[in-house]
């Protein structure tokens, strides 16, 4: 037990941590570790910065020390036919003194068959150790964290444990800074999100005060066109009517003088002769009150009477005149383009504001 536990430690002091096999040409770093000089150089030609794949130190120049030793070790366990799969065919189970042929994924640990069907294992997922080494290979080589150890076969860190806990420590660094970023972020968005909500608030008072003043501003100009229509409309009536009862003093005139005359023609020769004796003096009072020919040219007696009853009835156009009044509303100031009108005055109407920032 004692020698085979030498072996193993002795094996892993000449397992490169990147291609997990054993060294081919090593060659050493400023830090002290030992790598195949093949996975190195892979390695450096992909990063940007010569860094130990180990410990992460960086190196300002491409330095590679020859380990003479390393690869006298190695070249013996490859003669010995030792290799870090192969090993594993040699060792048996501790407990059941079985080969160990599986690779128990539940517990990270290599295991024999009997352990496979035992209790506590009962439920675990298992891998043969050929195919579990190639899938934890691959695991290693990307990550570069993890290897295979030969004294416990189990997968142990790569890194030690401070390096593991440094690497924590600036994570966790690393995430308080993003989430102090992401939060400070977040306040500055949520800052410009109420600056954007009070700005549109104010823009829609300034928006609803200038079109309320546009309503007022066409309110008021429709108010004072509306009272010159009236006003007009009362000018023009007030004319029209004052003619109209002229006229109708003019025809109510005319209709008495109608009716007087119808009476005086509808009687016969006996009564109007009866009549005129009887107001004569009531008629020439009348004619010589009315009458337009001098009193030096009236002639005198019965006929002198119907003469003048005559010349009385006598309908005469002098100062029998009739005439309408047609004044008219100015139709085009009221029924043309009221709209334009009115925008023109409402643009004399606004005064120039506050410039404001046209922005998307």
């Amino acid at each position: 037990m004692a020698s085979r536990l030498q072996a193993e430690i002795w094996t892993e002091e000449i397992i490169c941590p990147v291609c997990l096999d054993f060294f081919t040409d090593p060659v050493s770093l400023g830090c002290g570790h030992n790598f195949c000089r093949s996975c190195v150089t892979r390695s450096w030609e992909k990063q940007e910065k010569n860094c130990c794949a180990v410990c992460q130190e960086t190196f300002p120049e491409k330095h590679l020390t020859s380990s003479w030793a390393l690869a006298s070790l190695a070249e013996k366990a490859r003669k010995l036919c030792l290799n870090p799969t192969q090993m594993a065919d040699n060792l048996q189970c501790e407990k059941h003194r079985e080969q160990l042929k599986l690779f128990c994924e539940t517990d990270k640990k290599l295991i024999c068959y009997i352990c496979r069907d035992a209790k506590e294992h009962r439920g675990h997922s298992f891998l043969p150790i050929d195919e579990a080494a190639e899938i934890y290979k691959v695991m290693m080589r990307s990550r570069r964290i993890y290897f295979v150890s030969a004294s416990g076969f189990h997968i142990k860190h790569f890194y030690s444990v401070r390096l593991f806990q440094d690497q924590t420590k600036s994570s966790l660094a690393s995430l308080t800074q993003r989430k102090e970023t992401a939060l400070q972020s977040a306040a500055k968005q949520k800052e410009k999100i109420s600056q954007v909500k009070e700005h549109v608030n104010s823009l829609q008072t300034h928006v609803t005060a200038e079109f309320a003043k546009m309503h007022q501003s066409l309110t008021d100009r429709e108010q004072r066109v509306m009272g010159d229509l009236r006003q007009r409309e009362e000018e023009i009536l007030k004319r029209m009517e004052a003619n109209l009862r002229e006229i109708q003093c003019k025809l109510d005139s005319v209709e008495q003088q109608l009716s007087e005359l119808t009476t005086h023609l509808g009687k016969d020769d006996l009564t109007f002769l009866q009549e005129e004796a009887a107001g004569n003096r009531r008629y020439e009072k009348i004619f010589t009150k009315h009458s337009r020919i001098e009193p030096k040219y009236q002639p005198q007696g019965a006929v002198s009477l119907y003469n003048l009853i005559v010349s009385y009835f006598r309908i005469s156009d002098k100062g029998f005149v009739l005439s309408l009044c047609e004044d008219e509303l100015p139709v085009g100031i009221y029924k043309g383009p009221v709209h334009y009108t009115a925008w023109r005055q409402m643009i004399h109407g606004i005064s120039p504001g506050k410039c404001l920032p046209f922005s998307p």
